[in-house]
């Protein structure tokens, strides 16, 4: 039944094992906290909104990857995204829903890991500039 009701709203079936390893979390409590989460957030730029000065200030290397067929946050969320963090890294992933990591994690890959060696890199710079200085 769970895997029923996560496959009707994700664009690509979701593998058994990972339905395995959600239902083994899914106890009364679970459930009932994501649905006041859901509840909650119904806007989640609303929601967040309290968040975005502080966020502002982050100088801080970010990627976001965005499966288009999320139904359950929009994908016009992920290009504001660039509104907090005004060098975001961001990717849409067609095909992909709420899970972009399960349902292909191969196109998740192929973004992410080479955002992380940039942000690597460009973090490792600095640190040998000052060393040499030193």
């Amino acid at each position: 039944m769970l895997k029923r009701a996560l496959d009707q709203d994700n664009p690509v079936p979701l593998p058994e094992a990972y339905v395995e390893r959600v239902s083994q979390y899914a106890d009364w409590a679970h459930k009932r906290t994501v649905l006041k989460l859901y509840r909650a957030t119904r806007d989640p730029q609303r929601h967040f909104a309290s968040f975005g000065p502080a966020l502002r200030q982050l100088d801080v290397p970010v990627c976001v990857l965005w499966g288009v067929g999320d139904p359950y946050l929009p994908v016009r969320f992920a290009e504001r995204q660039r509104e907090t963090f005004r060098n975001a890294e961001v990717h849409i992933l067609k095909g992909l829903g709420h899970w972009p990591f399960i349902d292909d994690p191969e196109a998740v890959r192929a973004h992410f890991l080479p955002f992380l060696q940039r942000a690597l890199a460009s973090t490792a710079a600095p640190q040998r500039a000052q060393h040499a200085l030193s």
